[in-house]
């Protein structure tokens, strides 16, 4: 299926802020996550600017037409092409290629270009960055689409407008001007997930399949390729254990632990080394993101396990065969992506004997996060309270909830948000 190209105004908006500027522009994230798209917008853009189109040089990595490609073939193809005015280099899965490092630093040394890069490995782009080009690049992470993205790739105009409780709340409406529930979306975007490609799509079955097309092609391609020869049922295990304990402890002793009680591996023959190194292929590959505990009061990072979050929900539920009702733990790995994908630094927060699920730390400030799928329960709601009464700071204080009717907005400072307006709001956190 061809990918449509929607605007995503936030990730172009980075990209021409450094137009022209010499450093590389690194896109990374998992696969299909829209990255091609974006290089495809920006050559757009640059059209639309007035840029010769034959000074507008792309190359996909991943498709036939370049399998065979070595750094020399790049080097030479674009010298072939070079007439002394600026060229714009598009090099889409760099990782791809053997030494691509060797042609993008010769090319940005010898010749007037803008270089433009995407890649799906962490280990090749991002640790060895810095090495391989002497700190002259821009990293510029990709996520899947966020709900605000995902109800605009379905057409969805948004309007803040009163509730029967004259508070201020979201309605979304179609082209032909009908209104929509958005919490129907908001339940086929907890379950499919915000892959570029299942927003453009309305059969189910059709969202499963590239679900798992793309899973496959993040396993095979970026996992496997990564480890090299590596027990591939053993990694297959390890994967569906990470995405159904996302927002919980793990650790290696854990993990191995529980695959020996399930009868996957014999507890001797499998060394907490190895198993960190499966996992960090995962983390390289952009599936998960490792999170780790802060303690407030000693003001440092802890030793102690932290929780993995994983890219995407579409994908942990097709990883899952769609039979988990985790809802909780599904919401709370929303709430973790919406984070990341507006930029904050995220951690999990040790308040003397409490925890808070999240704090969110952007230019210096602190977001202090707790996530209950409902707080009817007094009980619950007590409880998620509690650990606030212990922050004697002035830093916003929120829990987030699925309940659509929340009656007090506020209670003693912390604020009592709606999941759906969390998502889209982003004045919230500000």
């Amino acid at each position: 299926m061809k990918e449509k190209i929607i605007p995503r105004p936030k990730y172009l908006n980075q990209l021409t802020k450094f137009k022209d500027q010499n450093f590389v522009k690194v896109l990374t994230g998992v696969r299909r996550s829209g990255k091609s798209s974006l290089l495809k917008l920006m050559s757009d853009h640059l059209i639309n600017e007035g840029v010769n189109e034959d000074n507008i040089i792309q190359m996909n990595f991943s498709h036939i037409d370049y399998e065979d490609m070595t750094y020399r073939d790049i080097y030479d193809q674009v010298k072939k092409r070079y007439n002394g005015e600026r060229l714009y280099l598009f090099f889409d899965e760099i990782q791809e290629v053997d030494g691509w490092e060797k042609a993008v630093l010769t090319l940005q040394e010898e010749l007037d270009c803008d270089i433009y890069l995407t890649g799906s490995n962490a280990k090749l782009l991002s640790s060895e960055l810095a090495t391989y080009l002497s700190g002259r690049y821009i990293l510029v992470p990709v996520f899947p689409l966020d709900f605000k993205e995902f109800l605009n790739f379905k057409n969805l105009s948004l309007i803040k407008e009163p509730d029967k409780f004259n508070q201020l709340t979201y309605s979304a409406y179609d082209q032909n001007g009908t209104k929509k529930d958005l919490y129907d979306y908001y339940y086929e975007y907890l379950r499919y997930g915000g892959m570029p490609e299942i927003a453009l799509t309305e059969s189910d079955m059709t969202k499963e399949k590239i679900l798992e097309a793309i899973y496959s092609s993040v396993f095979i391609r970026d996992i496997e390729h990564y480890l090299g020869n590596e027990n591939t049922s053993l990694l297959t295990r390890i994967v569906r254990f990470l995405a159904s304990s996302v927002g919980s402890y793990i650790s290696t002793n854990k993990l191995k632990n529980t695959l020996t009680s399930l009868g996957w591996l014999h507890k001797s023959s499998l060394r907490h080394d190895r198993i960190q190194k499966l996992i960090d292929a995962c983390v390289h590959a952009y599936l998960f993101y490792p999170v780790k505990r802060y303690d407030t009061q000693g003001k440092k990072e802890l030793l102690t396990p932290g929780k993995y979050y994983i890219v995407d929900t579409g994908i942990r539920n097709q990883i899952l065969d769609y039979k988990t009702n985790d809802r909780g733990h599904l919401l709370e790995n929303l709430v973790f992506l919406k984070l990341q994908n507006d930029g904050f630094k995220v951690k999990i927060g040790k308040i003397r004997d409490f925890e808070i699920d999240f704090i969110a730390t952007k230019n210096e400030r602190d977001y202090y996060i707790q996530v209950s799928q409902s707080l009817e329960n007094p009980e619950v709601l007590e409880r998620e309270l509690r650990p606030f009464k212990t922050i004697n700071n002035a830093y916003k204080k929120l829990i987030i909830t699925e309940d659509r009717n929340i009656f007090n907005r506020n209670i003693d400072g912390v604020e009592i948000v709606n999941v759906i307006d969390f998502l889209l709001d982003e004045r919230i956190l500000t």
